[in-house]
């Protein structure tokens, strides 16, 4: 059974000797990620800060940077097994849609006014190039602001200057009315900087979900209601974009791989959506200004945080090939089989190399026409799980994948720079690179990669070499 929340997999971490409590009091300001690099480089266990100098909350790091752990966060004995499951629970149309919690485990404490404090949060600073401190590991949800009811509150019109949470309510707030059965869930991982205390610099790209609601909320004129929230299900930094992509709301597809024992809550301030038993959520609105848009950057101004007595705050440590994000790229891309073999008979294998960081996806196909390898490489290209992949090489099924000599052989023999190298055609925009494909499969008999007949084989060509010869005038 999937994880349903952070709580949960904490649990199973530690029953796995998976986890190791930090008690000593450490800084937020580059230790913390230095310790968390050192730990990964060793293929160590997932970390849990308890005492995080100056801040409130604990943080944990490197919680899905092994496939042991991802497995235990999906509920299942290896990522084949894994991979099956959620296929079938993504192409299903029937899922039930989670329940609402009564009383959410997110809304234990509620902050308001001059108690929002973004700064004494245990946000991370993990490289000295970093002007302050950033949201890792946490995800951000809208809602289309064409479709959803915005509700009747706007606890933004009071002077966040001057706010007295005494003066405000969180019980007589209504934020509207957004129902879980008919919603899909737009989930963006989110990518912020803390501004000050009541707000956040947000950025993405414009394949996120939170795109496409920006630019609807700026056709109306208006603010963009938004909620980011740590501590929901582990696996839906697996879920979130198949299931986007798919029209599938992941919500349902969590609720179904935890066997029913996940549960949502509405905000407080809007009619969006976050796990019950979220760590912490963060409640605000975008500015949706032309010049923030231009820059895919806004600012979230803060209206309420809710959390749980004593939250503990996830953030991803990048580092290189053993790091979490690049754990992920590499689970996703192995998840995501049953899925492109369901877009394409000719895929049969792929692997994403330990050191390539998710960037490079070596597949192995089963040509049966000549055009087939551009079939595969538009395909991959266009699906939401491959966006920050750089480099895709397409090599025939009889290469062992797991013997990457032989992939780079079949590269140097079979590919050819000026017909064989392809560039995506889905490329999406400057802050993405383009992806490159490699065709290194053997050209198709019929029809070379130049478009010449190819039916004529080398010996055929010697043997009428060899009769012609006397009329070359050769001795």
């Amino acid at each position: 059974m999937l994880s349903p929340h952070l709580a949960d997999f904490l649990k199973r971490l530690q029953q796995a000797e998976q986890l190791l409590r930090v008690e000593a009091e450490v800084s937020a300001d580059l230790e913390i990620a230095e310790i968390t690099r050192r730990v990964a480089a060793s293929a160590g266990r997932a970390l849990l800060f308890d005492n995080v100098c100056e801040r409130t909350g604990a943080v944990a790091t490197g919680l899905l940077a092994s496939e042991r752990r991802v497995c235990l966060a999906l509920g299942a004995d290896s990522l084949d097994a894994a991979a099956d499951q959620i296929a079938t629970h993504l192409a299903a149309s029937d899922l039930p849609a989670p329940r609402v919690a009564a009383t959410p485990a997110c809304q234990q404490v509620i902050e308001l006014g001059r108690d929002i404090d973004l700064v004494s949060l245990p946000l991370l600073r993990t490289t000295p190039d970093d002007a302050q401190a950033a949201l890792g590991g946490a995800w951000l949800t809208t809602a289309d602001p064409e479709t959803s009811d915005p509700g009747t509150s706007d606890p933004g019109t009071s002077d966040p200057g001057t706010s007295d949470p005494g003066t405000l309510d969180p019980g007589t707030l209504d934020p509207g009315t957004l129902d879980p059965a008919t919603a899909q869930t737009a989930l963006t991982p989110c990518v912020a900087l803390v501004q000050d205390r009541r707000a956040l610099i947000i950025t993405w790209c414009d394949r996120d979900p939170l795109a496409a609601h920006f630019r609807a909320a700026q056709r109306r004129g208006g603010r963009l209601p938004v909620a980011i929230f740590f501590g929901g299900p582990p696996a839906l930094a697996l879920l979130a974009s198949p299931a986007w992509q798919l029209g599938r709301d992941v919500y349902a597809v969590v609720g179904g791989l935890a066997d029913g024992t996940f549960e949502v809550a509405t905000c407080r301030t809007h009619p969006l959506l976050v796990p019950a038993e979220s760590e912490l959520v963060i409640e605000g609105q975008l500015d949706t200004s032309d010049a923030a848009h231009e820059a895919r950057t806004a600012t979230l101004e803060v209206e309420m945080i809710t959390h749980r007595t004593g939250p503990r705050l996830t953030a991803q440590v990048p580092g290189g090939p053993a790091d979490e994000p690049a754990q992920l790229r590499r689970t996703a891309a192995r998840l995501a089989l049953p899925r492109l073999r369901a877009g394409h008979r000719a895929i049969r294998k792929l692997v994403c190399p330990d050191w390539a960081a998710g960037e490079v996806l070596l597949v192995a196909i089963e040509k049966r026409h000549a055009g087939e390898p551009r079939e595969v490489a538009a395909l991959i290209a266009s699906d939401a799980t491959f966006v920050r992949l750089r480099f895709l090489v397409l090599v025939d099924d009889d290469v062992d994948l797991a013997d990457e000599r032989q992939v780079w052989q079949r590269v140097a023999s079979e590919c050819r720079p000026t017909t064989d190298v392809i560039g995506s055609p889905h490329a999406l925009g400057d802050e993405v690179p383009a992806m490159l494909a490699f065709d290194a499969t053997r050209p198709w008999p019929e029809v070379d990669r130049a478009g010449r007949d190819r039916q004529t084989s080398v010996e055929q060509i010697r043997e009428l070499v060899t009769a012609r010869w006397s009329e070359y005038g050769m001795p």
